[in-house]
């Protein structure tokens, strides 16, 4: 497989922009434990897909990504301090990050064929 062609990472990548993104685009930055989960989590959600991107042979990136989608998933339930917008957002962008994640990991390499 050729580094920088999995879909899923790249949308990963565009996930993890948008929940780091997300406190001060839909206004509850100032809600420290949304806002700090939404940035640390955004940033590494991004960086990882970067690295899946760059390294796809290695599911254990995948994986921890997968991890970082479920924390954030979970994470909405009591961080986000009863502010829908948050809430909302953390259990969408989780899950996508989450399952997009585990799809890359568990997705058979492809073969790329050489002309002769």
């Amino acid at each position: 497989m050729k580094p920088w062609s999995r879909w899923q990472d790249w949308t990963n990548v565009v996930l993890g922009l948008w929940v780091f993104a997300a406190p001060w685009v839909l206004g509850y930055s100032q809600v420290a434990g949304a806002a700090w989960d939404d940035w640390i989590v955004g940033l590494v959600v991004l960086l990882l897909g970067i690295w899946a991107l760059a390294v796809p042979a290695s599911s254990g990136v995948e994986w921890t990504n997968a991890v970082a989608g479920l924390w954030l998933f979970i994470a909405g339930f009591w961080l986000d301090k009863g502010v829908a917008a948050a809430i909302t957002n953390d259990l969408v962008a989780g899950a996508l990050v989450a399952v997009l994640a585990a799809w890359a990991a568990l997705a058979p390499p492809k073969v790329e064929h050489l002309a002769s």
